[in-house]
């Protein structure tokens, strides 16, 4: 599922103006969890931009057929959800929580946990094909919290001296 995204200039060069450097490096061997796109729009809105969304905007390329296979989806998903944690670090910029970031990163335990005991219950219930994506998202959300924890944090603490003191 590829995405064009366009960003104002002036938002770019007050990003790198303070050395920004991305932790999503793109996509590397067989996983599929970029990300840079959504850190870079997590960033910008971090600095007072709005991130728009117009779904009348078309784009058309060609995509290879294995792309468009269900397990396709299901890995994509499932390496997108894993990293969620690494952009837990803007959501805590952007929502000017009070409390400590490790804080706001434990306050995401009990909705992951609800989240992903719910989904499994759904998919024994009715195995549908949207209830397995949503199983292995939470599933995926919750390994990565743990698995990246101390990646978010040390995100954490680079982005802040760079985002957090903006307007």
């Amino acid at each position: 599922m590829e995405q064009v995204v366009f960003f104002r200039f002036q938002a770019l060069q007050q990003l790198f103006k303070d050395n920004f450097i991305l932790n999503s490096k793109g996509l590397r061997g067989n996983t599929l969890a970029g990300s840079e796109d959504i850190e870079m729009c997590l960033a910008i809105e971090c600095l007072g931009y709005e991130i728009w969304y117009d779904d009348q905007l078309r784009f058309y390329h060609n995509v290879d057929e294995k792309r468009l296979e269900w397990n396709y989806l299901l890995k994509l998903k499932s390496s997108i959800a894993s990293n969620f944690p690494l952009m837990e670090p803007y959501r805590y910029i952007i929502l000017r929580d009070s409390g400590s970031y490790g804080g706001f990163l434990m306050k995401q335990i009990p909705s992951l946990v609800w989240n992903f005991c719910f989904t499994q219950l759904l998919y024994l219930v009715k195995p549908k094909p949207k209830n397995q994506v949503f199983r292995l998202t939470y599933q995926y959300q919750l390994i990565g919290l743990f698995k990246n924890f101390g990646m978010s944090l040390k995100t954490f603490r680079k982005i802040k001296p760079i985002l957090l003191n903006q307007p």
